[in-house]
């Protein structure tokens, strides 16, 4: 079990989930992924289709991920109904600069520890008051 000493806490912040900016559905299943010239056995050219759903940045050469693989690769997204999402995070940040951070696939567990975490070391909650 893992213990905060309340005089440590610099800052706790609260990110939503949300629609990511860069990964995106770049394929659906059955359509034309690419096109390969055969010269062997006989002059040819091979159709190959996507056998699932594929997610990119739609950047030239860019690499394509099915889902599991890009949940895998980058533990910060989900797929959800083929709309890629950044995870919720709770994250501590601590006088000496260091981070802990938490990750939920949704908004209610990630609001849930962020109480918890306010009410247990007794922290005040202020406005950040930016203007973007």
């Amino acid at each position: 079990m893992k213990k905060l000493a309340v005089d440590t806490i610099s800052k706790l912040t609260y990110t939503p989930s949300y629609i990511s900016k860069y990964y995106k559905l770049q394929v659906r299943k059955g359509e034309l992924i690419k096109k390969k010239f055969h010269l062997f056995p006989y002059p040819h050219v091979e159709k190959i289709f996507a056998k699932e759903n594929l997610f990119g940045t739609g950047e030239l050469f860019d690499e394509l991920f099915t889902k599991s693989e890009l949940e895998a690769y980058d533990s910060d997204y989900e797929v959800v109904n083929e709309v890629v999402y950044l995870k919720a995070m709770v994250e501590i940040i601590f006088l000496d600069g260091s981070k802990q951070l938490y990750k939920y696939l949704n908004d209610c567990d990630a609001i849930d520890k962020y109480d918890e975490l306010r009410i247990k070391l007794n922290l005040k909650e202020i406005e950040d008051n930016i203007n973007e």
